[in-house]
């Protein structure tokens, strides 16, 4: 793993860290709030989360911001994944062709 942190660029790197806090806060926004609301519901005016099949009242406001999250992970994550494809296939070239001094 380390082979491929070196092989990223800056900006790289700051995707891939900017990708890993976004799921660690979803996670920590999880916990907090007992769900999310992919598995919750919406139903005359009233709002859920749930987590294993467990419902927790919710105000619309978190409902959205649970949506709003979940969609944010639709983004960062193929971003992590890409940015790891990225670096391990220039840690891959690096390997093939080193810099000779």
């Amino acid at each position: 793993m380390e082979e491929i942190w070196t092989a990223l660029s800056r900006n790289q790197r700051h995707v891939l860290v900017a990708a890993f806090a976004n799921f660690l806060l979803f996670l920590i926004g999880y916990l907090l709030i007992g769900g999310d609301s992919l598995q919750g519901q919406q139903f005359d005016g009233r709002y859920w989360v749930a987590n294993k099949g467990n419902l927790r009242e919710v105000s619309k406001a978190t409902h959205h911001y649970s949506t709003l999250h979940l969609m944010s992970l639709l983004v960062s994550h193929p971003l992590a994944i890409a940015m790891c494809v990225v670096g391990r296939n220039k840690a891959l070239r690096a390997r093939e062709h080193p810099i000779s001094d």
